[in-house]
């Protein structure tokens, strides 16, 4: 059977009867409108084939648990007063739609109010408004991140190449040597290359070493790097990490610095009006929401590593507070649910590296996973395989009952036709109070692992343990390490250690350590560092090691991020004695070192430069070491404006308006701002601060767009010789800006050229003038005489 559809006319038409006669037709008394068991059956009669109701539409003003809606909504009603309630509306206030009983009317479905039990719905006639008082069941579940990754799109890589450089000569005992570090690198917005080499010349002997190169490719939006030529390999259960030179693809989190891949706790509860939800961690405020009524859920909640607790407290508008807490364990190393780490590589082994640039061993593969079963359960599994050796291991991270992180992995391997093992289990708890950790494997005497050197055994046993526990200002700690070797004598070493704050700007560190390798030995110190204020700091230090007793006194400060000096001396006192001192420059263009000591009765000299040279966007650049990541302001002609990263000064820009900013933060957001105080009066700035998200390894062009201005400043009189009032607005015939009046008739008009007719209104009054502004050199010409004419030309001649 059909169902009752209103044609759009008829239902406008009916709508606007409704807000008119109301009253007439709505007899059902004010607050009787809801449950009546007639309406369901009625909306309902479709399929037993009784008549559909007939309804009519009401526009009603609507408040929600006290919530009033911005707008009035519109409903249904039938000839005994019961409302129908539109899917749309639910949707609007997040009301959980019936699973039953809908009519359809112009495409829209409508529900009784009896199918929606935990709503109480009440009419006022008169006011025309309709007053819903919900169960806080009857919403949808609200969710909301509290921590999430706020980023912005990847700023585009410039096209250039660097050499970064950090050499040195010193002069000791009549020798002198020289040394030096390199890092060369191109980049283009296809990836980066990179080649590191270390040089050293003295004692008739001159040596250069290749270290690492290789072209990388980061892929933020998947997470993702591809690296070609020399790298590391991931390590895992049984496997160490491998130099090798091949081709490697990863998950990479960094580059979305934002990302979250811990599993945070979350909150919830439910809302029966609006209210506000304070998160606390640890007693300390983390985050705050807004909750419309209903169930919600507020995920990801801020938590540092290891146990704590999160309070959270909802406050409705009359002030009334629901206090929740509960206890969580958190780890980074286990991932979120349904999250992937993953690393491949192919490629040859690496040998020799820092002491032979191209030597290469056997080829080899290998890959390793991490998968985040579940926010408390985290598994991985590493697999690496060459000619020689073939190994395979698998892990469990877990973290039961939010109590403590426990760990067990076993991996097996296959070399010179031997089958080898390896076992561990682990535990540890951090928290605010105690925290403990302990962690043991066993070895087998034919396990290897790819790179594994192939003439030592691995140890049999090892056993590391530790424990630590904070006060209210300091904390001590044990540590403990036994080591079973197979050939040698077992290691055994333990200490104790503490700390103590001594005031806002001191703080001390005591320790002992007692080490068993064959023959007993103690050793014992304490390190005393004073904050002075500023970059200036000093530290005290005594210790007895080997039988043998040591002092040592410092003080330092520090050279600032951008140009600027500093310098330390240090002094050791005991069989040993040594004095050193040093001075530190930092230029635009590099930072300088000049550092005299005198070690056991002969004195020495090192002088030292770090920097780097390049070219970038057409310019040739010098610059400090450029870092992780870097920039080039522009601020094409003009030179001498200061430049600020993260506020703090980085230098001021050159002849050209062209600076280096070195230093930056790859993938993460870094916000570069000029001084607009240093540019002329006549020039202005679209804007003074650009916020870049870098990419690592490379150069990215920052351009600030200016513009000259040139004000003039007018004195404008009326016909009968009176000043234009205060308060007059002014604009250029054509343009929509205003300028206003100040008494004696003054006007301010900036970046005005040539020929302009004005137009001048105030309190009804109206009148209009003609200005010239002379062509010259003068940033704000004075117009003086002018006078405005009520009915006056509107063009200037």
């Amino acid at each position: 059977m059909a169902l009752l559809r209103l044609p759009k006319t008829t239902a406008k038409l009916g709508l606007f009867l409704s807000l008119l006669l109301a009253p007439a037709i709505a007899p059902a008394e004010e607050g009787a409108v809801a449950g009546a068991a007639g309406t369901e059956a009625a909306a309902g009669a479709e399929s037993a084939g009784a008549p559909a109701p007939v309804l009519t539409p009401a526009l009603l003003e609507v408040i929600v648990n006290g919530q009033a809606a911005d707008e009035p909504a519109e409903f249904l009603r039938d000839r005994g007063g019961r409302v129908y309630l539109s899917a749309a509306f639910l949707r609007a206030w997040r009301i959980r739609a019936p699973a039953a009983g809908a009519i359809r009317i112009d495409g829209e479905r409508y529900y009784p109010a009896s199918a929606l039990p935990a709503l109480r719905l009440d009419i006022a006639e008169e006011a025309q408004s309709l007053t819903i008082v919900a169960d806080p069941g009857a919403f949808e579940s609200q969710s909301d991140v509290l921590d999430g990754a706020d980023t912005m799109a990847m700023s585009a890589p410039s096209a250039g190449f660097y050499v970064n450089y950090d050499v040195f000569a010193d002069h000791y005992r009549g020798e002198t040597n020289a040394n030096g570090a390199f890092e060369a690198g191109v980049f283009t917005g296809a990836g980066a290359g990179r080649m590191s080499f270390v040089a050293s010349a003295g004692g008739d002997r001159t040596r250069v070493t290749r270290l690492e190169t290789n072209w990388t490719i980061d892929r933020p939006q998947s997470m993702t790097s591809i690296r070609i030529g020399d790298g590391i390999s991931a390590a895992g259960p049984g496997a160490a990490p491998l130099r090798f030179a091949g081709i490697q693809y990863a998950r990479n989190f960094a580059v979305q610095p934002g990302y979250i891949t811990m599993p945070l706790p979350s909150v919830g509860g439910s809302a029966a009006v609006p209210s506000v939800a304070d998160v606390y961690v640890n007693s300390a405020l983390q985050g705050e929401r807004q909750l419309t009524p209903g169930p919600f859920e507020l995920r990801n909640v801020p938590v540092p590593s290891g146990g704590g607790t999160v309070q959270l407290v909802v406050r409705d508008l009359l002030g009334r507070e629901i206090v929740t807490q509960q206890a969580y364990y958190a780890s980074a190393e286990l991932l979120r649910r349904g999250l992937h780490d993953f690393s491949y590589e192919i490629g040859f082994l690496r040998e020799g590296f820092g002491r032979r640039s191209n030597q290469y061993g056997e080829f080899f593969a290998s890959t390793s996973h991490r998968y985040g079963i579940s926010d408390h359960l985290t598994a991985e599994a590493v697999a690496q395989a060459s000619k020689t050796t073939q190994m395979a291991g698998v892990a469990l991270n877990a973290i039961p009952f939010d109590l403590a992180q426990v760990g067990g992995s076993v991996a097996i391997s296959h070399s010179r036709h031997e089958m080898g093992f390896r076992g561990a289990a682990s535990i540890q708890r951090a928290s605010h109070g105690l925290s403990f950790g302990v962690q043991a494997d066993y070895t087998s005497a034919h396990y290897a692992a790819v790179g594994f050197p192939a003439d030592k055994p691995p140890p049999r046993y090892t056993v590391q343990a530790f424990a630590d526990m904070p006060f209210r200002r300091g904390g001590v700690g044990i540590n403990f390490l036994y080591r079973s070797l197979r050939g040698d004598e077992d290691e055994t070493l333990a200490g104790v250690f503490g700390s103590w704050q001594i005031g806002p700007s001191a703080a001390i560190q005591v320790y002992a350590r007692r080490s068993i390798i064959g023959t007993p030995q103690t050793s014992f110190g304490a390190h005393l560092s004073l904050a002075l204020g500023g970059r200036r700091s000093a530290s005290l230090s005594v210790d007895r090691e080997h039988g043998r007793n040591a002092a040592y006194l410092s003080y330092q400060d520090d050279p600032p991020p951008g140009p600027g000096s500093g310098f330390r001396v240090m002094a050791r006192l005991g069989e040993d004695q040594v004095v050193d001192a040093a001075y530190v420059r930092n230029l635009q263009s590099a930072s300088l070192t000049a550092q005299a000591t005198y070690v056991r009765g002969a004195p020495g000299l090192r002088l030292s430069a770090s920097g780097a040279v390049g070219w970038i966007e057409g310019h040739a650049f010098a610059s400090r070491s450029l870092g992780e990541s870097f920039a080039a302001v522009r601020l094409d002609g003009h030179p001498g404006v200061h430049v600020y990263a993260e506020n703090q000064p980085v230098g001021v820009t050159d002849k050209h308006g062209f600076l280096m900013v070195p230093g930056l933060r790859p993938f993460d957001r870094n916000t570069i701002r000029v001084d607009e105080g240093d540019l002329p009066l006549d020039v202005s700035l679209a804007v003074g601060e650009i916020t870049i998200r870098p990419f690592a390894r490379a150069g990215t062009s920052v351009r600030f767009s200016a513009r000259r201005e040139r004000g003039v400043l007018m004195h404008v009189r009326l016909e009968d010789g009176s000043d234009l009032p205060a308060g007059a607005r002014l604009r250029v015939e054509g343009a929509a800006q205003t300028y206003v009046a100040v008494s004696g008739g003054e006007v301010y008009v900036p970046d005005l050229r040539g020929r302009a007719a004005m137009e001048a209104s105030w309190g009804g009054e109206r009148c209009t003038f003609a200005v010239l502004v002379p062509e010259d050199d003068d940033l704000q010409p004075r117009l003086d005489n002018l006078v405005c004419r009520a009915g006056g030309t509107y063009a200037a001649r």
